[in-house]
């Protein structure tokens, strides 16, 4: 969703967005104040927090860096106080809060989807089947109404040191099949995906729309953001922003444009928005 800049006065501003520098001509609504600086999860970066800094921008006239990275750049940005906002796609353990200068703010939840060859059949897998597939108790494809074909597990162990309720709903206690392929991002398993015709995966759906992958449905429900948002769909997890204290005036700013409908617009593409109360 666009917006026309509220002022005329034009600024060059410098961007980031999960590394690769760009630039955008920015309206100023008002005097320029201090940047306000986010790193953290790819996930949130390039699902919305990209398009949520340059509308900010555009609403308010303050400048915003936005980083894409890691929930541990997120969590490392605000204890060294060089990042105001942080992004996290897994809840803080008790270890990441003790002594955090900051608080966590969810702001929405993300699907993920299960994603297969194109050329694959299979439409649908149960939540049962996917733990066991995951697990390597279910090997070939033909005990799932396949071909006969031995299944190909491509799997990322996101945040072994963290709390991940979507993985603890697609495998068991993160056990994998030995015969696993083991991958280190997200953009690297849906391109393994894409690859191997036997492969099977479960990742963020930003990242399936982003490769030429086959997503299917969970005990027959279709990862939609209506059927997530309604709770039929059950592989969901959490985006959350941390927010170092004490929380200063442009930081505070962002949170109160998190609540505006231009802000759940963008998010609102990609993810699931949470409410915000009113004091964040």
């Amino acid at each position: 969703m666009d917006r026309a800049p509220t002022a005329s006065r034009h600024r060059r501003a410098g961007w980031r967005v999960a590394g690769v520098a760009f630039t955008a001509a920015l309206c100023l609504a008002a005097p320029a104040a201090a940047t306000l600086r986010y790193q953290g999860t790819h996930i949130l970066t390039l699902g919305a927090m990209g398009d949520l800094g340059r509308a900010f921008t555009a609403e308010t006239g303050i400048e915003m860096e936005v980083v894409g990275g890691s929930c541990d750049g997120a969590l490392k940005g605000v204890r060294d106080h060089t990042h105001a906002l942080g992004g996290m796609c897994c809840p803080p353990s008790r270890k990441d809060l003790a002594g955090l200068p900051g608080r966590v703010v969810p702001i929405a939840r993300d699907i993920k989807v299960v994603v297969v060859h194109p050329s694959n059949p299979i439409e649908s897998i149960s939540l049962d089947q996917l733990r066991r597939v995951q697990g390597g108790e279910i090997d070939t494809w033909a005990a799932l109404g396949g071909p006969d074909h031995p299944i190909a597990v491509v799997y990322r162990n996101h945040c072994p040191q963290r709390p991940e309720p979507v993985l603890e709903g697609a495998v068991a206690d993160r056990r994998y099949t030995t015969r696993g392929i083991r991958v280190f991002t997200s953009q690297d398993l849906v391109d393994a995906v894409a690859r191997y015709r036997q492969a099977i995966g479960v990742v963020s759906r930003l990242f399936a729309g982003r490769a030429n992958v086959k997503t299917i449905r969970v005990d027959g429900v279709a990862p939609t953001v209506a059927a997530a948002a309604a709770g039929r769909y059950p592989l969901t997890g959490p985006l959350s922003l941390v927010v170092a204290t004490p929380t200063g005036e442009e930081a505070a700013a962002f949170l109160r444009f998190l609540r505006t409908t231009w802000a759940r617009t963008i998010l609102g593409r990609h993810f699931i928005p949470l409410p915000l109360e009113a004091g964040e």
